[in-house]
Formats: structure tokens, sequence, C-alpha cells
């Protein structure tokens, strides 16, 4: 019996691609907290130190308030951030769905090639090895011509063959499940 190396149910929160995502929304959110700091009223505070023809003493001190009265444009750069937060939240939902139902079907491709390919192993690739030695023990014998011989070892080829085939789709499954858990 081949053993099942995945699961049917997968966390695809460590996948590369949700990762890459989840970067893109948090590079959104930077861009609207700073966009939105750009909004708000600036305090400056200057101290100055300055001497005259070798006299010292002289301070200067300085405090002020910026206030930002048009603002149209940071307005707008604060409303196209949250629009691109929402994107990438968007686009993150629509992206944790489609892999998980991707994963599904390969999971199902999976378990379709498994129990192929493990039928061939288990009753068909034996029963051709049978019947390979029964033909050539009945052909030493005589008791089918050469066509029919080739004609039962083309059978039991044509067996192991898809044998094989069954055995590179399970293992092209088994790769494409492998690209969920990374």
């Amino acid at each position: 019996m081949i053993e099942k190396p995945y699961s049917k149910e997968i966390s695809l929160e460590n996948h590369p691609e949700i990762s890459l995502l989840k970067s893109d929304l948090e590079t959104a959110e930077a861009k609207y907290k700073v966009a939105k700091a750009d909004l708000l009223p600036k305090f400056n505070l200057q101290y100055g130190f300055q001497q005259i023809s070798g006299n010292n003493g002289y301070y200067s001190y300085q405090a002020g308030i910026s206030i930002p009265l048009f603002s149209g444009n940071e307005k707008q750069i604060k409303k196209s951030s949250a629009i691109a937060i929402e994107r990438s939240e968007n686009e993150l939902a629509f992206r944790k769905k489609a892999l998980k139902a991707e994963y599904a079907s390969a999971y199902q491709k999976f378990e379709k090639w498994q129990k192929s390919y493990q039928f061939y192993i288990e009753e068909a690739l034996p029963l051709a090895e049978e019947q390979k030695k029964g033909a050539l023990l009945a052909y030493r014998e005589g008791s089918i011509d050469f066509r029919d011989f080739t004609e039962l070892l083309k059978e039991t080829l044509e067996t192991e063959l898809n044998a094989i085939n069954a055995h590179q789709n399970y293992l092209n499954a088994l790769f494409e499940l492998a690209y969920y858990q990374l």
C-alpha cells in the first residue's frame, strides 16, 4: 500500500504567494499611514546660538506649527492609499481561495493516480508477469503458435507501459502537491 504523504486539508498561510501578498498589503498600509500623517499639523522648535563680532550670548528660540490648508493632493494620496489597501486585501482573500481550490484539485488528481499506480503494482503487474510466464511455457510446449505468443507478450508489455505511465502521473501529481507545501 502506498502511503499518502499529504493530507486533504492544508493551511496555505506560509505559502510564498500568500506571504508576498501579505507583504504587499503591509506596504499599502504603511503608505496609507504616511499619507495620513502628511495631513496632520506639524510642530517645530528651533534653537539658535549666534556670535557677533566676538560677543557671545545671542540666543534665539523659535516655535511654530504648520497646518496644511490646501491639502487636496495629500487627501488624494490618502484616498488612493486606502483603495490600494482594499485592493490588496481583496487580492489576498481571492488568492487564498484560489490556492485552496487548486490544492483540492491537485489532491484529487493525486488520489486518482495513486490508486491507479497502486492497482498496477498490486494486481495488474503480478498478473501480467504470470501471463508472460504462461505464454512462454505454452509456446515452448507448442500449445500456441508464435503469433499468439507475441500477441500475449504485447498485452503484458502494454500493461507494464501503462504501469510506467501511471507511475509517472502519480509522481507528477505528487510534485504538484509539493508546490503547495512550500
